[in-house]
Parts: structure tokens; sequence; C-alpha cells
């Protein structure tokens, strides 16, 4: 963390003099440690000085502020103001070393255990979901079906971040995790034109990846009656007609097609570029995507950096891709339930 220490005298500079080497001496100590990274007298100096800060928490930086001999003697106070960087300058970023971009509190190790569903409510615990609201919805479906009463507080933290985020996929994820909690949900709120939603055994990830994929192979399609997905290139699939037996009918709305949309996947790199705080690497991302194969060069710069751009970006575009096959697929009028039927009602 990065902070500024703004140091005021309490009584007239002339008293403060007689603790000046002391206080010399503590500077120097810091600065020798890395933890002050620059010092000096305000103006007008009957202020005091000033101090730039870094590599400590809040709890941390204040321990140390009060071990200041100024502030031990009575005669100055320290005004400290914690800073969340976001542009910095590259250079400056690693004389502060800053990373190059937020951690999120979630690597692929944990990222990869929520997608699985394994020990949602530990994971999520001491975690914050913002970032990966979507996957954490999905696991809480799960958790709230089998274990209600604990997954009760954490569905109810995610529908509020979701409804507050309200990225692509959102409000329908608020929506379902509402009615898995025993809440009234009415065609036309969240951004749902038609409810309750039909189960469909599909699986969202497949469905993201077959959505993001290129627009330029054709369509997909889903088999809403067994969950396959086939994605466009793979064959010219041409679904048969079904009769029913029971009703005499042809089985129209077992099939849904889709086309992918590349324009979905550049501005999910595009916005992800807000998240970076190196000011360098942000540069590089923005320029990589203008023009013709920027999609090639954007990740070639990603796979190349930092190992935590490269986490980042990977559970970023996952996001945003689950919630975008949510919301396609609530507009049909289903929503994803492995493993149960499409008949079913939500």
């Amino acid at each position: 963390m990065t902070h500024l220490l703004i140091l005021r005298y309490t009584v007239p500079p002339t008293e403060a003099e007689p603790y000046l080497a002391d206080h010399a001496e503590y500077l120097e100590r810091h600065h020798a440690e890395g933890t002050f990274v620059l010092s000096g007298q305000t103006v007008p100096e009957d202020i005091g000085r000033a101090i730039l800060a870094t590599g400590l928490d809040r709890a941390a930086i204040e321990k140390a502020a009060a071990a200041d001999p100024f502030v031990t003697a009575g005669v100055a106070r320290y005004e400290i103001i914690t800073i969340t960087p976001g542009r910095v300058h590259p250079e400056l970023g690693q004389v502060l070393g800053l990373p190059a971009m937020p951690d999120s509190g979630w690597d692929t190790e944990s990222f990869n255990a929520l997608r699985q569903a394994r020990d949602v409510l530990p994971l999520l615990a001491n975690r914050e979901m913002e970032p990966v609201l979507q996957h954490a919805g999905q696991a809480l479906l799960d958790e709230l079906a089998s274990n209600a009463a604990q997954a009760a507080p954490y569905a109810r933290r995610c529908i509020e971040q979701l409804q507050e985020r309200l990225w692509e996929g959102d409000e329908q994820l608020a929506a379902e995790l509402r009615h898995a909690m025993g809440e009234e949900v009415a065609a036309g709120e969240f951004g749902i034109p038609r409810w309750p939603l039909k189960s469909a055994p599909v699986d969202l990830a497949e469905l993201a990846d077959g959505l993001d994929g290129d627009p330029a192979m054709g369509t997909g399609v889903v088999d809403l009656q067994t969950g396959m997905i086939w994605p466009p290139g793979v064959t010219d699939y041409d679904p048969p007609e079904e009769l029913d037996e029971e009703s005499g009918d042809y089985h129209e709305d077992r099939w849904l097609y889709y086309r992918p949309e590349s324009g979905d996947a550049y501005r999910d790199m595009l916005r992800f570029t807000d998240h970076v705080t190196s000011e360098g690497l942000r540069t590089r991302l923005l320029d990589a995507l203008d023009g013709r194969g920027a999609f090639r060069r954007f990740r070639d710069i990603i796979f190349n950096g930092p190992e935590e751009v490269l986490t980042q970006w990977q559970i970023y575009r996952q996001e945003r891709a689950l919630g975008r096959a949510r919301s396609w697929l609530a507009f049909e009028g289903y929503r994803s339930a492995p493993g149960q039927g499409s008949s079913s009602a939500t």
C-alpha cells in the first residue's frame, strides 16, 4: 500500500528543533529500509514535512508514524492519507514496488476450485466476491439447494453486488438466486423478458466458449434436451425432425442456434486495460488493440507479461463470458441446470 504522510507541528517550529536530529535519524532508517521513498519540507515551512511511504498496510504505517521522535515528544502529529494507485508512471511503479495490477484475492488455484464448486463457502468467506460474481453465484445456486441456511448470507451478498455491478448476465443471476431463496420474481424484473425460466441441462462454461468463438465459422447449435453444444464450424449440423409420439408434434423447441460475436471479446480486452495499474503495460495493451491482428498482439503481451496480469485476465475473461452466456440463455427463456431436463420450470 502507498501512503502520503503529512507531519504538522503542534507547537511553534522553534520548539521542535531539539528533536530535529532524532527525527533525521528516524527518516534515514526508514529510507534505508525502503519504507520511505520520498520526504521533504513543506511549503510554507511552518506546516511541517511530507513523506511518501510504501510497502506497509495502514496499521503498520500508523505504528511507524507514532514512533517519530517529533510525535513522541508531542511537538507534531501526522495526517496519513492512504492511496490506492490507479495510473502510475512505470518508473515510479518500480520504485514503489507496485504490482502491474491490483490483487483481486483470487489466484488460479482458488478460482478453479470455485468453478468446480469445491469448498465454496470457505473460499468466499475471506475473499472479495466482486471479481468472480458470476462464478460465485453459480456455485451458490448449488449450495442453496443443499445447505440453504449457511449459504443464504453469501447468496444475499452476491445478489447485492450483482445489482451494483450490472455486467451482462448479472441481473439474470440475481433473479435466479432470489428465486432459489424462495423470493418472488416477476417477468420483466431484473431485465428478464419472461419468467419462469425453463431448466436446460446446458453447461454455461461450455456455452460461453461457443459464444466467444469466431463468427466467421458460422452458426452453433444447442440441444436443450441433452445439453450438447455444437460449436460453429465443427460440423454442418442439421437437427432431425423428431416426432413426439404422445402429442404427435415435432420437437421444434429442442434446438437453439447461436452465432458468436467477435465484438464482445474485443470489448473484454479493452475494458480489462482499465484495471491495469502499470502505465507502461496499459499503453502497450492499448496500442496492441489498434488495427488488424489485435487479438494476437494483446494475448502475446498478456502471456509474456507479469504472472498476476495473466491470472487476472483469465479470470476476467471467463467471468465476462459466463455472464454473456447466462444472459443469452435467459433471453431465450432458459436457465442452466445440468442434470435436469428442459421440461421443468425454475
